[in-house]
């Protein structure tokens, strides 16, 4: 949960020089200050002191006062000149950083955001704002809805429709999934099939759309996979993990995913239904609009990860863990074959079913209908995306998402993330360190998560630029003293 506060650092005070203590009264002595002494025996006691004697004493007591008050006032300068000098350096310069300075900056030229309950939002407390701040020309007000709208035209905010994640089935039975990625090995993906028929066992085959439609070979392979009843699914068309769904465009994005489908379809020759996705190297799986698009598609069910990796492991590892309702995930490798070789009838041995995802999750077997071509020439547009308002981007499951490319982009627009930064949906250290100044400097608490709160900020108009000195990426900017702290979260 985010919580507003003014946003400033607490500023430290310096301690206070102590007046010097009086000198401690003589007892006896007279209001003067001078001993009273008994008149020496003999003496007349009436006589009159020496002539100006009284005159030079007090004379000498002005003087001492005027001496200590001259001292006094010296040492008070001195200290002040020491602690002005001690700021001086500390600050070395430092852009001003303080809220109410940044607040001053704001501009009409500011950039345009998203709102879902259609109102602006304000950023921290007015007060916060300096005085004169009112005779300023204000900034053009809008909301961060209007801010996507802009860059993604259509978009809402209403609530998301996620397709599951699924990285289990059922635990209730003996039964798991053996799923094969990629296919690219076609020989040794003859052979482990062949294991697999000769056990009884189904498995589900996870195609890349470019190496279906390059491999006559493969395309025999999955006509033969179809037939014995082994299951097809969709692993992008290039299996790009430099460029993944997220960081891609909206037409990149489906061309990833339909002509997939469609290689599939060619080599099968038929209208072959797919139902399940998986993402390369299991990357972005809770990307949303990669969710719109598949149900936007409407045969897909959901994205499948996997329970544990046999590809990762070795046999006897596998073994161990062979548990009801997991699904095991390998490859077409040299070291894979020899693997399922074992694994496949250990489990047979165990008292296991080894069946489909579509089986084991509870769907029905993906149809199989006559052939169109025509009906899947032309890719389906992306619909406008929907922004999800409830999702606190930054953790484990919400930091590979295309939403993450429209905060990028912002956070460079105001000046917390480094213009040479890569906008590629990945929230990673530097980013988190942009969300994190842009947090400090908005007044919101500074964890470098956007949440809620934070995004409504950033993408509307309340959102104050940076100008602090110190941006994200560009390490040369980042301070040595006590603002380091805003930094720790970048390694």
């Amino acid at each position: 949960m985010e919580n507003n506060n003014n946003g400033q650092r607490p500023v430290r005070s310096a301690r206070p020089t102590a007046n010097p203590a009086g000198k401690p009264s003589v007892r006896g002595a007279s209001a003067s200050g001078s001993r009273t002494q008994k008149p020496a025996a003999g003496t007349n006691r009436a006589a009159k002191p020496i002539s100006g004697m009284k005159t030079s004493h007090k004379s000498r007591r002005k003087q001492r006062q005027k001496n200590q008050f001259i001292i006094l006032g010296a040492a008070l300068a001195v200290v002040i000149i020491v602690i002005v000098i001690i700021v001086a350096a500390r600050s070395g310069g430092k852009p001003k950083d303080d809220i109410a300075a940044i607040a001053a900056t704001q501009t009409a030229d500011n950039p345009s955001p998203w709102l879902i309950d259609g109102a602006a939002q304000t950023a921290g407390d007015p007060n916060d704002a300096p005085a004169d701040n009112a005779q300023e020309q204000p900034v053009e007000a809008y909301t961060a809805l209007e801010y996507l709208r802009n860059l993604v035209p259509g978009a809402t905010a209403q609530p998301a429709q996620y397709l599951e994640v699924i990285k289990n089935g059922p635990a209730s039975e003996k039964r798991i999934a053996v799923t094969v990625d990629d296919l690219n090995e076609v020989d040794n993906l003859n052979r482990i099939m062949t294991i697999a028929e000769s056990n009884g066992a189904k498995l589900t085959l996870f195609a890349i759309g470019s190496v279906v439609n390059e491999k006559a070979d493969l395309q025999d392979a999955l006509r033969r996979a179809n037939s014995l009843g082994f299951e097809i699914e969709n692993h992008t068309y290039d299996h790009d993990r430099q460029h993944r769904l997220y960081s891609l465009t909206d037409e990149e994005m489906a061309y990833q995913i339909y002509k997939t489908q469609v290689a599939v379809n060619n080599a099968l020759n038929a209208d072959y239904t797919m139902h399940f996705l998986r993402m390369p190297g299991g990357n972005g799986e809770h990307d949303l609009r990669t969710h719109q698009y598949l149900n936007q598609l409407g045969n897909y069910k959901a994205i499948v990860d996997w329970s544990y990796s046999g590809s990762d492991a070795k046999i006897k590892s596998i073994k161990n863990n062979l548990n009801p309702g997991y699904i095991y995930l390998f490859h077409c490798k040299k070291d894979d074959l020899k693997k399922l070789e074992e694994f496949i009838p250990y489990a047979v041995a165990q008292g296991y079913e080894l069946i489909t995802l579509n089986d084991l999750l509870g769907y029905p077997a993906n149809e199989v209908g006559e052939y169109n071509a025509a009906a899947y020439a032309e890719i389906p547009a992306p619909l406008p995306f929907v922004y999800e308002a409830d999702v606190a981007l930054g953790n484990k499951e919400y930091s590979q998402l295309y939403a993450a490319q429209l905060l990028q982009n912002r956070l460079i627009e105001l000046g917390y993330l480094s213009s040479g930064a890569t906008v590629d949906g990945d929230y990673g250290a530097t980013t988190k360190l942009a969300v994190r100044l842009f947090q400090y400097y908005n007044g919101l608490t500074y964890d470098g998560f956007a949440g809620v709160k934070t995004q409504e900020i950033l993408f509307s108009s309340q959102a104050r630029r940076n100008t602090s000195g110190y941006i994200a990426g560009e390490p040369e900017t980042y301070p040595t003293g006590e603002d380091r702290v805003l930094f720790e979260t970048e390694t």
